[in-house]
This record gives structure tokens, sequence and C-alpha cells, in this order.
């Protein structure tokens, strides 16, 4: 729910996202709705979105490769990272899932088939590994396709953030595996196995 009780559902199955009011039943379309497809105006399979204060929607658009920005009564949407197609440059994603927009607009995406969380601050045309890149594992430095992560701390001037990361285990069950922590752009990983912390920036 957003800040302005305001509730989001990603429908992947027909491929949009609605946002709803209290004691709504139908909702309105605020990105896709217009069957599935790569167009501006469509979505693959989207997964994971975002809400910011302006009622800018971000959607992971995960078998586009891609996140986009929906404008708030926009009826298309912008690419913002990948949709180069799937892979492991760092303009492309591979399976973007869970997403997180901090105040300095940065964005964060689980980039799942490629084991890691990439940042893309605002108007950069290539993201950094934030975290993992390291190949499919359990070692503090890997992931196994991590979906979907949660900020429990953040600091308003950003420079402490605490996050946990959600990952599938060798069953394809997800699991809570890391934890991260992020200091003045270091981000430092927590293994849920053996408690140890690594800087793995």
């Amino acid at each position: 729910m957003d800040d302005q009780k305001y509730l989001c559902v990603s429908d992947f199955q027909n491929h949009e996202v609605r946002r709803y009011k209290i004691g709504d039943q139908n909702g309105t379309i605020v990105a896709g709705g217009n069957g599935k497809g790569a167009d501006l105006n469509q979505l693959n399979w989207p997964t994971f979105h975002f809400v910011d204060q302006q009622q800018t929607v971000y959607v992971s658009d995960n078998k586009n490769h891609r996140v986009m920005t929906w404008n708030k009564g926009a009826k298309e949407g912008i690419v913002v990272t990948g949709g180069q197609g799937y892979g492991s440059a760092l303009t492309q994603l591979n399976g973007a899932f869970g997403l997180f927009v901090d105040t300095f607009e940065t964005l964060y995406v689980a980039d799942s088939n490629n084991d890691q969380v990439m940042r893309w601050p605002q108007g950069v045309t290539q993201g950094t590994v934030t975290v993992g890149g390291n190949g499919r594992g359990e070692e503090a430095n890997q992931f196994n396709c991590p979906v979907s992560y949660q900020v429990i701390t953040m600091t308003e001037a950003c420079k402490i953030i605490l996050i946990f990361v959600s990952a599938t285990d060798s069953t394809g069950l997800s699991c809570n595996k890391h934890m991260m922590k992020m200091r003045d752009m270091a981000m430092l990983c927590n293994n849920g196995y053996d408690q140890t912390e690594n800087d793995i920036a």
C-alpha cells in the first residue's frame, strides 16, 4: 500500500498492474493492460512494482527483461533499465524481479537469472553490480536466483540500508538466505547459514 492508501497489484497473467482504493472492486490499470507484448504500452509477465511519492509506478517487466516507469495517468511506459534482450551485460537484465527506488531515485533490481542485484542511478545508461555477480552458489558473495528483498532500515541520508534478500535454493523453494548492509555505498552480505559478514563491494 502506498503513501496515499492505494493498493497496487501486479497481475502477471493479464500483464498489467492495477491500483485499488479501499472498497474498490475493479481497480484502475496503471501499467500495461494491452495484452502481452514488448511495446511501450504493454508488459510481459510483470512481477514486482514500486510506487514513489509522485505515484510513478516502477514495474519489473520480467519476460521483457526490463524495468519500466509509468507516470500517473500515462498510456505508455518508459524503459529505464534493460529492454535489450536477456543477457549479462551491464545494459541488460535477465529475469527482472524485486526492485526498490531510494530517495535519490536510484533503482535496485534483483537480476534473478544473473544471480545478482544491480544498481541504476537516475540517468545512467548502464548499471553496476551491487551484490552477487559471482556465479550461482551458496557462498556469502553469491546468490541463487534472487527474487525479492525488503528494506528494513534506511537513514534519512541513505547511508545505511538493511535488506533481506529472498532467493531460491537447490530445490527451487524460496528462502531468506542473505542479509545485506549498505554503508556509504559499500555492500556487506550476511550469509544466512553461518552468520558471517563479508565485504563484497
